[in-house]
């Protein structure tokens, strides 16, 4: 896999992908209290926050504390904002990944 042609190709696409999903179901990226993406490096997630134009606060970056976890980043990303409390009931979250080849994945979850 070659790591930062992956990367540039879901940056270029997550964005469309996000609001398409969104818009869907009549929702926004700011309409979301958190978003719980999959976690393959530190830049990555520097660079999608401002791609998609969201303030790193809104995001759960669980990567310096964890690594890259590969699948299990996005599970483990919202066990810790249930934990923390950053994620309580009447709250609303956005799962994102992505996977090698470049497959990219969401889901919208009402707490």
């Amino acid at each position: 896999m070659n790591g930062k042609k992956v990367m540039k190709l879901a940056l270029q696409n997550m964005p469309a992908f996000m609001e398409e999903l969104l818009a869907s179901k009549g929702m926004s990226v700011e309409t979301m209290d958190l978003i719980i993406p999959h976690q393959a490096s530190h830049l990555g997630m520097a660079h999608m926050s401002k791609r998609i134009g969201v303030d790193p606060s809104r995001i759960v970056d669980i990567y310096s504390t964890h690594g890259n976890q590969v699948a299990a980043s996005i599970p483990t990303a919202l066990h810790e904002a249930l934990a923390s409390g950053r994620l309580q009931p009447g709250k609303r979250a956005l799962l994102i990944g992505t996977a090698a080849g470049l497959s990219i994945g969401g889901m919208v979850m009402d707490f």
